[in-house]
């Protein structure tokens, strides 16, 4: 993962699921000379039965004020076990400011769980950070549907139709606009190409987004599906079971 992100050339990378604390020093260790500015890995507690957020933002650029994070308040499950929650910093870009947020949402969940997080996202890190000209960028695993799989069961279930709303809810909440993504790959999870995925085969998912927040500026994206593969075992080339978004971001006149 190392050497694929030194290659890769990214502004800002946000990561999900850098639960690990050894693999993540191998990250943040491997990563320092190329992105020397680093958050410390989300909700993070030196003594907790409870694991870390997982969320961890890397950026070539400085960050110009202070991080700022949350933990979701409403959650269920394996989830409880973490401190889920979401992470922003402020990036100074050639002149520019913008705002990245990293988030990483609840899992199997029910529309009150993930409604509560939305909210809590947009009520304690956008709305507060929000200052003028400075937009906002929410990047991550939403676990929210965006449409429904192409390949479906033989029967379609009530539970898997009534999450489409959520999709709506999701950018209605935080006041955000999405993008098609270009490009061939159109899914985030794309189980039956995805040598990590070993169950459900049958479906391919967006569950991840690039989410924006303009805040007048006069700013373009264009979105698309990055795969990053290595061979790293006889088995596997996959470096994670969600394929990575990736946006070219374009600053107009």
């Amino acid at each position: 993962m190392v050497q694929q992100l030194q290659e890769h050339r990214a502004d800002v990378v946000v990561l999900q699921e850098v639960f690990y604390s050894r693999a993540r020093k191998i990250l943040t260790k491997g990563l320092q000379k190329d992105y020397p500015y680093q958050t410390v890995v989300l909700n993070t507690k030196t003594i907790s039965l409870k694991s870390n957020g997982g969320v961890l933002i890397l950026s070539k650029h400085p960050f110009v004020a202070p991080t700022q994070s949350i933990r979701f308040k409403a959650r269920k499950g394996i989830d409880r076990m973490a401190r889920k929650g979401a992470i922003l910093v402020e990036v100074a870009y050639k002149g520019r400011h913008l705002q990245v947020i990293g988030t990483h949402l609840q899992a199997w969940s029910t529309d009150s769980i993930l409604y509560q997080q939305y909210q809590q996202i947009y009520n304690e890190l956008l709305l507060p950070n929000s200052k003028p000209n400075i937009a906002q960028f929410i990047c991550g695993d939403f676990n929210t549907l965006k449409q429904l799989p192409d390949s479906l069961p033989s029967r379609i279930t009530p539970a898997m139709v009534a999450r489409l709303p959520r999709y709506q809810k999701l950018l209605a909440t935080l006041q955000a606009e999405d993008g098609e993504l270009v490009g061939k790959q159109q899914y985030t999870m794309d189980r039956p190409h995805n040598d990590l995925c070993k169950s459900f085969k049958q479906y391919r998912l967006v569950l991840d987004y690039i989410l924006l927040r303009k805040q007048g500026q006069p700013l373009t994206l264009q979105r698309q599906v990055r795969i990053f593969r290595q061979q790293w075992h006889k088995k596997h080339q996959d470096l994670s079971d969600h394929y990575a978004v990736e946006a070219m971001i374009g600053w107009g006149k």
